[in-house]
């Protein structure tokens, strides 16, 4: 496979085997829409092999329904916010929606796109997964003495609430 992205998609993809549950498979979709921006989605729900995938031949409003799946208010981002990310290729949007992951740069630049980037990139979410994950399990613990009423008929829903707690 020959893209300019495809090396830090590889890399991702080591990463996230040592760092996340090793039993799971991860799809990789790499975008490019010439001039206008470049990303790199990583979806792990119900994968059975790593696969990679190159879409290069996508308009803007294609790469914007299938963010729409990812996060549903994608359908609204407005092509200006990706034209002034163009002129500034070292930014980046990233971050992490259910079962996704995505990395988006601004134009078509290989030197942003590089195994050791991918690594740096990858710690920015973990890092902001665990400082928020905190303050949302606080939350969550704070929240459940009014949210889940007492009685046998909400164990689950308490059970649940522990579990995701532990977890």
């Amino acid at each position: 496979m020959s893209h300019f992205a495809f090396p830090y998609s590889q890399e991702m993809n080591r990463l996230l085997h040592i760092g996340m549950d090793s039993s799971w498979y991860y799809k990789h979709e790499i975008y490019e829409i010439p001039g206008l921006l470049t990303a790199l989605l990583i979806t792990h729900l119900g994968q059975k092999n790593d696969e990679f995938e190159v879409n290069t031949e996508v308009s803007y409003y294609e790469f914007l329904e299938r963010m729409r799946h990812v996060k549903y208010d994608w359908e609204y981002f407005d092509i200006n916010n990706f034209q002034s990310l163009a002129k500034e290729p070292h930014r980046l949007i990233l971050g992490s929606e259910g079962q996704t992951f995505y990395f988006i740069r601004g134009g078509n630049h290989p030197e942003y796109w590089t195994p050791e980037q991918a690594y740096n990139d990858l710690m920015i979410i973990i890092q902001g997964k665990l400082n928020l994950s905190g303050v949302m399990t606080l939350n969550m613990i704070t929240d459940s003495k009014t949210s889940i009423p007492p009685g046998r008929k909400h164990y689950r829903d308490y059970e649940n609430m522990v579990r995701r707690v532990i977890d």
